[in-house]
């Protein structure tokens, strides 16, 4: 079992290949009281599980909110280069993502499109951070639905990246981005 502040991961399997079925996750307070945490903490890695060998992220990004594999609240994303240079990955969102009764919130969505993104570039060995983004939400979207994430270059001007990027659910386009990258220089 590894612990991080308040929160306990116990798995059976390594943490890196495990779906949710394999693996718990409990929160401990000052009490001896153990409550179940809610499974966005590694929902969508759980769901990535049919890309195979995703590549895995740079040093510098581990402890991304999004995509971390060393961050225990990360999403767990896990992009998958496709032969056009652009990436996906899948997500199936839950009840804790919602921002009206039911819709996945927009600031998810968000996340979700300017990750792809960034994901796109790192995938070229490319590190950059977000300039601008541009969201077009086209669709409400439901927060339990499973959605198929896109992204890929538009342009390039080294330093400078445009990237778009869509989120659909059986092949309707419900959420669409457009990025503005600038590459990362080394700290």
């Amino acid at each position: 079992m590894r612990s991080y502040g308040n929160l306990r991961h116990s798995s059976t399997v390594d943490r890196k290949r495990a779906p949710c079925s394999n693996h718990t996750h409990t929160r401990t307070g000052n009490s001896s009281q153990i409550e179940q945490l809610p499974l966005y903490l590694n929902l969508a890695y759980c769901n990535n599980m049919e890309h195979p060998d995703p590549i895995p992220s740079p040093a510098s990004h581990h402890h991304c909110v999004m995509c971390g594999q060393d961050n225990p609240l990360s999403f767990g994303l896990r992009f998958k280069k496709e032969t056009d240079g652009a990436v996906s990955a899948t997500f199936t969102g839950n009840k804790n993502l919602q921002g009206y009764t039911g819709i996945m919130h927009g600031g998810v969505l968000s996340a979700l499109l300017d990750t792809a993104m960034a994901q796109c570039l790192l995938h070229q060995n490319i590190e950059a951070v977000t300039g601008e983004l541009n969201v077009r939400y086209l669709d409400q979207v439901d927060c339990q639905g499973t959605l198929s994430i896109r992204a890929w270059v538009d342009a390039s001007l080294p330093p400078l990246y445009h990237l778009k990027s869509i989120i659909s659910i059986d092949d309707k386009v419900v959420c669409k981005g457009k990025g503005r990258f600038m590459q990362r220089q080394a700290i």
